[in-house]
């Protein structure tokens, strides 16, 4: 009996991984391209990982093909991504600002 592949990473989840992640291995912080990168379950698929962003990370090929199944034993992966999602979120709010603020000079410049 063929058992039922389960489905591959696709490019877009794979180029949103290198986004978050700045395109830096994330175990030796070697960044494209002088090196290439993979995406790297953080919970292996062999034990049951799934392929959502969570348990995503970018590897290079060098500490990917070295580490194998092997789920990571501590939290810095999750620590890294919950600062980048704090600073992303920081961006954001910025982000707000700024447009409000064109907005009040576009209100300003069109007053008689």
């Amino acid at each position: 009996m063929d058992k039922k592949k389960p489905p591959a990473i696709s490019q877009k989840l794979r180029f949103d991984v290198f986004k978050r992640d700045a395109f830096k291995c994330q175990y030796c912080g070697a960044s494209a391209p002088d090196v290439i990168l993979h995406v790297d379950h953080i919970h292996p698929k062999s034990k049951g990982g799934k392929n959502s962003i969570t348990n995503l990370i970018t590897a290079c090929k060098n500490c990917n093909s070295g580490k194998g199944a092997i789920p990571l034993s501590d939290m810095s992966a999750v620590e890294k991504q919950r600062i980048q999602m704090e600073e992303i979120n920081e961006r954001r709010e910025q982000l707000k600002l700024i447009a409000q603020w064109r907005d009040e000079l576009d209100n300003y410049r069109k007053a008689p």
